[in-house]
Parts: C-alpha cells; sequence; structure tokens
C-alpha cells in the first residue's frame, strides 16, 4: 500500500513523535511518504531510510504541489496531522480517489478566537470535499470536539489512543544523572513541552518558588521551545528561581525522563498528552492538570497526581508530597509503567491503523 502522511512540521512534539513511531513500523509492509511544510525536521534522523521525506513549502502554491505529488506517486491512502496540513492536505486531494485520514490531536490551537475561525472551516470540510475523510481521536475529549465543534459525523469518527515505542534506554537512574550534569543530591522534577500559552509552564515556575525552602536540592528541568522563552526566563529571574531552573531546549528526551524524579504537564488544554505516557513508560510520578485528555490517562492518587489549572499552589503541595515520600514515587511510578504496558504500545496502535486503512 503507498501511504503519504502529511504534517505541518516534523519537530519535537507529540503529534511528530506519534508519527515517527507509526511510520517506522508502517514501512515494513508499505510504501510510505511523509510531507512536512514548514521548520527543520529534527526527526529526520530517527526515520527509517526506507521512507521518503519531502518538505512542500507552506506557500500559495503549496496545494498544487501536494496535489501533484500525490497524483505522480499513485498514493492510496492520504494521512493529515494538525491544521496546516489537515486543510491543506484535504483540499489538495479533493476529488483525487485515495483513502482520506484525519488524526485530530488537540482540542485547541491558540486558545482564541482564532480557533473559532478555523474550527468552522473544518466543519465545512468535513461536510463538503473530505465527507468521506475518517477522523481519527487520540482521545474521547478530541473525539467529542470533533463531533460537537467540527460537526464530523458519528460514523466518520475513531477513537484511538495515542502510543508510543518501548523505551530503549535502560541504565540506572545515578548514571543517567550524572551523564545529564544533574548532581545525585538533587531532586529533579522534568516538563517536556512547548513553551506556548497551552503549557502553562508559569505555573510551573510560580509553584516552584512556593517550595523553593522546602527543597533546597531542587531542580527543575524544561524541555523544548516556544514563543514565551524569553518571558518564562524573565519570570524566573523575578521570582529568584534561577538557581533552580534549566532551559534545555530542544532534545531527545527519552533519557531526561528515566533521570527524573517527578514529570509535570500543567496545560490548560490537551488533547491526549503523549508526554504522560511517556513518562509512564519511564516509570517516572506524574503530576497533570485535572483536564480532558490527562484526565483519560490518569487516575489520581493511583497512577498519577491530579491538581487544577492555574493552581500553582496546588501543585506546590504535589511536589512537596511526592518529595517527601520515595516510596509513593516509587508506587505511583510502578502503576504508571503497568498503564502503559497494557494500553499505549505502538504495534497494536500500527495494527489498528493499518485495518482502518483495508476497511
Amino acid at each position: 500500500m503507498r501511504i503519504c502522511h502529511i504534517i505541518t512540521t516534523f519537530g519535537y512534539g507529540g503529534a511528530e513523535k506519534l508519527l515517527l513511531e507509526l511510520v517506522n513500523i508502517q514501512c515494513k509492509n508499505n510504501q510510505v511518504y511523509i510531507i512536512y511544510l514548514k521548520n527543520e525536521p529534527l526527526f529526520q534522523s530517527n526515520l527509517n531510510p526506507l521512507i521518503r521525506l519531502m518538505r512542500i513549502e507552506l506557500r500559495f502554491d503549496c496545494a498544487r504541489n501536494i496535489r501533484k505529488t500525490i497524483t505522480d506517486l499513485d498514493i492510496e491512502v492520504v494521512h493529515t496531522h494538525l491544521g496546516h496540513a489537515d486543510l491543506i492536505g484535504l483540499w489538495a486531494c479533493r476529488g483525487i480517489k485515495v483513502k482520506r485520514f484525519c488524526t485530530m490531536h488537540n482540542i485547541w490551537f491558540k486558545w482564541n478566537w482564532v480557533d473559532r475561525v478555523i474550527f468552522h472551516i473544518y466543519a465545512i470540510f468535513f461536510k463538503t470535499i473530505a465527507k468521506d475523510c475518517r477522523v481519527i481521536c487520540i482521545s474521547r475529549a478530541v473525539a467529542n470536539h470533533c463531533k460537537t465543534r467540527l460537526r464530523v459525523l458519528k460514523s466518520n469518527i475513531v477513537l484511538l489512543h495515542n502510543a508510543i515505542a518501548d523505551r530503549s534506554v535502560f541504565k540506572e537512574k545515578n548514571l543517567l544523572k550524572e551523564e545529564l550534569g544533574i548532581s545525585q543530591s538533587d531532586f529533579c522534577l522534568l516538563f517536556v513541552g512547548r513553551l506556548e500559552i497551552q503549557k502553562s509552564v508559569d505555573t510551573l515556575l510560580y509553584a516552584v518558588s512556593e517550595v523553593k525552602n522546602e527543597i533546597p536540592n531542587l531542580k527543575v528541568l524544561l524541555l523544548g521551545e516556544g514563543s514565551l522563552k524569553l518571558e518564562l526566563k524573565e519570570l524566573v529571574w523575578k521570582l529568584g528561581i534561577n538557581e533552580t531552573i534549566l532551559f534545555v531546549g530542544n532534545a531527545h528526551s527519552e533519557r531526561y525522563f528515566e533521570a527524573a524524579d517527578v514529570f509535570v504537564l500543567p496545560s490548560i488544554f490537551e488533547g491526549f498528552g503523549i508526554v504522560i505516557i511517556e513518562a509512564f513508560r519511564a516509570s517516572l510520578p506524574v503530576i497533570a492538570t485535572a483536564i480532558e485528555g490527562p484526565q483519560e490517562l490518569i487516575d489520581d492518587e493511583v497512577n498519577g497526581l491530579l491538581f487544577e489549572p492555574k493552581d500553582y499552589i496546588g501543585l506546590s503541595k504535589k511536589i512537596v508530597k511526592l518529595y517527601g515520600s520515595p516510596e509513593l514515587r516509587k508506587n505511583i511510578g510502578l502503576r504508571g509503567y503497568q498503564s502503559y504496558a497494557g494500553k499505549y504500545r505502538i504495534e497494536d496502535y500500527a495494527e489498528k491503523i493499518q485495518s482502518l486503512y483495508l476497511e
């Protein structure tokens, strides 16, 4: 089967990670192509060499060039990911005899009026030129979003949770800490994600300022880039926690999950939260906000801890609670791993995707 995935970027985001691991399985029995529209392909070195990666510039003739590529390659399945790629990709293959799929990875984009406009365009597309498109939803929250806001037919909605591959890091935590320049005595919090409004990293910074005296050996690693980086750095200095916070930038996160003591995701909206299951895989205890996606993954006080969005006092109490109880950290981490092992393996996900393609 000739499959073409279209994605807006191929960087260090959750959608990109999912696509990377999916295509590395798909290419064993299919001819797989990836079209990305902008920015550098940071995952290119991790792709199986059987996969052809192509950049088609995001400009006025983008849809036309995608359409020509799909036709020239005689593509059978077009699968889009993320806003620009969804709308441009679905428009580009209108009228072409291909099976169309769209994975919906989130419930908002910018969390403002712009989203309302985008949702309206999606609704028009799914009612007209893409009415035969199967929409793969990564959580029940996303499925509800597609049904109510995007007006996708119930028969076209497929609920399929995200998944990841087994970890490749098997070193002891103390060795990884040494490799990453983290002191053995440090109590290390980890955040992985874009430095944007959605992730609400400022909530984590305020929480850290609350506990810095109770946890003098606290270190916080922030993995990711984004438009709020400078603003967050200024907040770090304002709060007097510049010795505690380390901005790591874009980096392969797997070793950091293994080296940290607690993972924190303070997002204000999240379609799923693939970083949560990455933490599960590493047996790393998770603290996350009690919002749509994370609530489907975390049973509070069982395989993770939940707090209300923007409640940095509540978050600070959760941090102190885990700091004071190594046994609790161990038990929550173990149950998190059991959640990953039972529900979120990429091999099962890829098999279900292939079955959808063949329907």
